[in-house]
């Protein structure tokens, strides 16, 4: 019996996949947090630390997400940091950093149920929805240069 070799998939689909599941994994643990109420002895936890904490995360997440992507590069040569396969890699550095400041959220939520936790993590998520991999996005992510690489017209021998 021959299997036929399964269908490839674009880079770009794979990240819209990808993307699609880490908000239904968010949407899922959300529902979770509303439905589980926390054992009494949680109440002890620390609300304003926590909250704290969350805050700084999902700043922190924001200039990640900004600033990581164009870090990765595929290697030498001025035709590599241009691929698919390295778009994908940045456009996955892009989500996670935000989604897992959001996670981060919503288990202090569930620890401490105060509702500012929740609201900086409607930031958060909204921050998530906005990173949808447009084909644009895309392919600004394949053509962002890596620091410390130089421009192709560079690389030639071709004066500034």
């Amino acid at each position: 019996m021959i299997v036929p070799p399964a269908p490839r998939l674009e880079p770009r689909r794979i990240g819209v996949l990808v993307w699609v599941a880490l908000l239904v994994l968010l949407l899922l643990f959300l529902g979770l947090v509303l439905a589980v109420s926390p054992p009494a002895h949680y109440a002890a936890f620390p609300r304003p630390f926590l909250l704290g904490i969350g805050v700084v995360l999902s700043a922190l997440a924001l200039v990640l997400s900004r600033l990581l992507p164009s870090r990765i590069g595929a290697g030498p040569g001025p035709v590599a940091p241009r691929s698919a396969a390295v778009a994908l890699v940045r456009l996955l550095v892009v989500f996670l950093p935000s989604q897992g400041a959001a996670l981060f959220l919503l288990g202090a939520y569930l620890a401490v149920r105060d509702g500012w936790l929740l609201a900086v993590f409607a930031v958060d998520a909204l921050y998530f929805l906005s990173l949808f991999p447009t084909e644009r996005r895309f392919a600004a992510l394949a053509l962002a240069e890596s620091p410390g690489e130089r421009p192709a017209r560079l690389a030639k021998g071709a004066g500034p």
